[in-house]
């Protein structure tokens, strides 16, 4: 081994780790095919990565609306009981061929999760029939996309973010075009990203604490994790549930 440092990849995607005292060897993955190792030290410990390719069954799917419409269909019912969370409601916009979905920054002014990646949503008001319309108007706020409730095909699993302690429900909207989009001020960048090499990015996510289901997606070069990751990872279990 040598003392050179740890070469940065891009596409390159921690998806195991394996510890001892003298030694870290990281399992990585490139979709693109990379595979070798290379080895370092740091904070005087040997580092060695390895890269190997792996099959990703997202990828093998030929991906298009009409498949996703199918495995992402379900009932839609806006009731949630929240419990010790506060409620929220975000929607998921999946459009165009090949498919793309929806997901905005927001602006770094916001006093809470500032700069991060999430889906278009918030919290419900008194004027919301539902959470449902909730999600469909903070939609139309944050950026200025209207969205028929009868283009809402289904809803995902709750879920819930640490730290802000909400709860939220996502539903899914399937739309046949990219349509035209303008953020509000809360929102600094609307993000259209191709959802299957998207999903394939997905891994667990080591960098944000030791809590249960935490993942990471990548694209860009920028990190989706937390609630987002989460409902995305829904999103991926179906998908390739349809296919297999």
């Amino acid at each position: 081994m040598h003392d050179a440092p740890l070469a940065v990849l891009t596409n390159i995607r921690v998806i195991g780790q394996i510890r001892t005292l003298q030694e870290t060897c990281r399992i990585r993955y490139n979709t693109n095919g990379v595979s070798g190792q290379e080895c370092g030290s740091r904070n005087g410990m040997h580092m060695m990565n390895v890269y190997v390719k792996i099959s990703c069954p997202i990828t093998h799917m030929a991906m298009n609306l009409d498949k996703i419409r199918m495995a992402l269909r379900s009932p839609v019912n806006s009731v949630l009981d929240p419990g010790k969370f506060q409620p929220a409601a975000v929607l998921l916009i999946i459009c165009g061929e090949p498919p793309h979905i929806i997901m905005t920054r927001k602006s770094a002014r916001m006093r809470v999760h500032a700069g991060e990646i999430s889906f278009p949503g918030g919290k419900p008001e008194c004027k919301d029939a539902d959470l449902c319309a909730t999600a469909l108007r903070e939609t139309r706020e944050e950026i200025g996309l209207y969205v028929d409730r009868q283009k809402v095909i289904g809803q995902l699993q709750p879920v819930s973010t640490l730290s802000t302690r909400y709860i939220i429900l996502p539903f899914v909207s399937i739309l046949e075009e990219i349509p035209e989009m303008t953020p509000n001020i809360e929102v600094s960048d609307i993000e259209c990203i191709p959802l299957e090499s998207f999903l394939s990015t997905l891994t667990p996510d080591t960098g944000h604490g030791p809590y249960p289901e935490m993942y990471e997606l990548w694209y860009d070069g920028k990190q989706v994790w937390g609630a987002s990751a989460r409902i995305l990872k829904q999103v991926y279990e179906s998908l390739v549930s349809e296919v297999s």
